[in-house]
């Protein structure tokens, strides 16, 4: 077990939220090849002629080369960026803002990008921006049907199908093992694994997975907390009941970590 005196420097920071804007020309999403800027897609971003499943009318250049999905926990702050394929399901939260974004051939002057969202809404805008957004308030499974229009003679339709997460209850874990209640939980003193012990904490106290904490951890100096450990060292394992010592003071930096307002889900 860590105590007070052992080191010079006691670190505690909120959680720390690593987000993305979104607005405008983004990145790509992890693993996708280049990113092709709003609009028309240049020659050298096109990823497929068209991609299978798409319904093309007419025999116009007019393709949907890629279609970006942004989920969104509020405007401009991502949640997970990926490309949307015809016929393919993908999960959302309810009140999420998802957010779709039209690449199409430079040689096509301008078409139009409208989306029919599956809940009887439908907008459209120009291209331009050929970026929507929508905001679904239910858990439901909508059909979303992605579509540019030439303005000429030439359509061509993306159809996949949005499905709405049940959100499962959260608890607060305020203690395992029958020990009294500490202020926080901390790693195998000490390590830093703070999602991994996080996780460890919670299926101790019977739950499956943590869904949420506040990290002790750097930048914040001088702190330590009365706190459930674990033995072990880095390369430990919380599993049972006879690994955990305290509480005691603990102090945090940047190998010792720990997590409060642990939330647990089943």
């Amino acid at each position: 077990m860590r105590n007070q005196n052992s080191r010079s420097r006691w670190l505690i920071a909120p959680a720390l939220f690593l987000v993305f804007c979104s607005k405008g020309p983004s990145p790509s999403p992890s693993g996708a090849s280049n990113p092709i800027l709003p609009g028309a897609a240049g020659d050298n971003g096109r990823v497929s002629s068209q991609a299978d499943g798409d319904l093309k009318i007419g025999s116009g250049a007019l393709e949907l080369v890629r279609l970006r999905m942004d989920r969104q926990s509020s405007p401009g702050v991502s949640v997970l960026r990926q490309y949307a394929n015809p016929g393919q399901t993908y999960a959302f939260n309810p009140g999420e803002t998802i957010e779709l974004w039209a690449e199409y051939p430079p040689s096509v002057p301008n078409p139009r990008f409208q989306v029919e969202w599956g809940d009887g809404t439908t907008d459209f805008t120009g291209c331009g921006s050929c970026l929507l957004t929508h905001v679904y308030r239910n858990n439901e499974t909508y059909t979303v049907k992605a579509s540019l229009d030439d303005r000429v003679s030439t359509t061509v339709t993306r159809t996949f199908t949005l499905q709405g997460r049940r959100e499962t209850p959260a608890f607060l874990l305020q203690t395992v093992c029958g020990k009294p209640i500490p202020e926080v939980f901390a790693g195998g003193n000490c390590s830093a694994n703070t999602a991994q012990f996080a996780d460890w904490w919670c299926q101790l106290g019977g739950y499956a997975r943590a869904r949420s904490y506040t990290e002790i951890a750097p930048p914040t100096c001088c702190q330590s907390f009365k706190s459930l450990y674990y033995n072990g060292g880095p390369g430990a394992v919380l599993s049972s009941c006879g690994q955990v010592g305290g509480p005691a003071n603990y102090g945090f930096d940047t190998t010792c970590t720990g997590v409060r307002d642990l939330l647990c889900e089943s």
